[in-house]
């Protein structure tokens, strides 16, 4: 059981942002809405959380992702594993997931627009259907996920391991794969139009290569 208390002193010696009004700008007016509601208090002396669990770490990385981000790189609450989680059609849009262990994840059409996977590990999930439009997939490992059918349109995916994933009938329409690990994917019936390529690294007989060609952006049998 993880147990997580902030207080007051803590985000201000951090250097939590104090100024302007906006919950999503403003780390102590956001401390002081949700210590309010727990307290009772206009200036609670600290939150308490006596069993931080994924929930949490879910809704804060949804609904405050700058806060969540920032939170989470000062050691000021728990950097959570949601490996093997159940996340299948859940909402989390523009979630901050960035070096989140998600490896064997169900993510089956979940909604990841705009969400920050940059980093994440995503090795062997399930993401079937998902809706990755926009999404930050820098750098992630998402070797064998499964991506069938996925939306990942305009989805950066520079330096990403995509060693081994299916990602058959996929719609990769202007994504970026720079740098990308493709050796053993399933691209069979993806949709690359626009795609940028440069430099993906695939093996050659893949079905990319062999058996396949890219007729405006999509792979078709030869």
């Amino acid at each position: 059981m993880i147990h997580v208390t902030i207080t007051a002193s803590e985000l201000a010696d951090a250097g939590a942002c104090s100024e302007g009004g906006d919950l999503q700008h403003n780390g102590m007016a956001l401390f002081r809405a949700i210590g309010k509601l727990q307290w009772g208090l206009a200036d609670p002396p600290c939150i308490v959380v006596p069993r931080w669990t994924v929930l949490h770490t879910l809704w804060f990385a949804t609904a405050y992702p700058s806060h969540y981000g920032w939170l989470r790189d000062k050691s000021l609450i728990p950097c959570v594993s949601l490996r093997g989680a159940n996340l299948g059609g859940a909402y989390l849009r523009g979630a901050n997931l960035g070096g989140a262990n998600l490896r064997d994840a169900n993510l089956v059409g979940a909604n990841l627009v705009g969400a920050n996977l940059r980093g994440a590990n995503l090795g062997g999930a399930n993401l079937r259907g998902a809706n990755l439009v926009g999404a930050n997939l820098v750098g992630a490992n998402l070797r064998d996920a499964n991506l069938v059918g996925a939306n990942l349109v305009g989805a950066n995916l520079r330096g990403a391991n995509l060693g081994g994933a299916y990602l058959g009938g996929a719609n990769l329409v202007g994504a970026n794969l720079v740098g990308a690990n493709l050796r053993g994917a399933n691209l069979v019936g993806a949709n690359l139009r626009g795609a940028n390529l440069g430099g993906a690294n695939r093996y050659r007989s893949d079905p990319v290569i062999v058996g396949w060609t890219l007729v405006d952006g999509s792979l078709s049998r030869t």
